[in-house]
């Protein structure tokens, strides 16, 4: 069995992409990694990784291209993502059916949408466990108070996928 990868290179830094036949597995941003082997090894010990486009990878691409021309708002990648729980399951589905592009929500409020009582601790835990970021908003999901918290790439690549989609928000207008 086999896990494809390429990378593109975007205003915010190289990403990697990793894919089996059906759907995209991962998203790296390259600079940042928290050793990304190390979870493809845990969920898929008996794949062997290559250094290869495959039809996943190249739909991801060409999604992330659209993307940060400001022209894609939704992405249609297939995605495999490791939230496996109903209240994880309700944190993703929330973020992805209230949160658009350009907007941001509060761990609280996502916490309510999600129809979790004081769960924000929760959400923010959900996030950071993320495997496909951007492709998933978690970078849309920010402090009660305004700050924009953690992010699997860095808070500094948070900010500026924050304040792009608003650039491209307005740009619309």
């Amino acid at each position: 069995m086999k896990i494809y990868k390429s990378s593109i290179s975007t205003i915010i830094g190289k990403i990697n992409l990793y894919a089996d036949d059906r759907y995209l597995l991962f998203v790296e941003f390259e600079k940042v990694s928290k050793n990304i082997i190390d979870q493809i090894t845990k969920y898929f010990s008996q794949y062997e990784i290559i250094n290869r486009k495959n039809k996943i990878v190249e739909s991801a691409i060409d999604e992330l291209r659209s993307y940060f021309k400001g022209d894609l708002k939704v992405f249609k990648t297939p995605l495999k993502s490791f939230f496996n729980t109903l209240p994880t399951i309700k944190v993703v589905q929330a973020l992805l059916d209230n949160v658009s592009f350009g907007t941001t929500v509060s761990y609280s409020d996502l916490s309510e949408l999600s129809g979790l009582k004081n769960g924000a601790r929760f959400v923010g835990n959900v996030m950071s466990k993320n495997n496909l970021p951007i492709f998933i908003p978690c970078h849309r999901v920010i402090k009660s108070n305004g700050e924009i918290g953690e992010y699997s790439g860095t808070s500094y690549i948070k900010m500026q996928l924050i304040n792009f989609e608003r650039r491209c928000a307005t740009w619309r207008l």
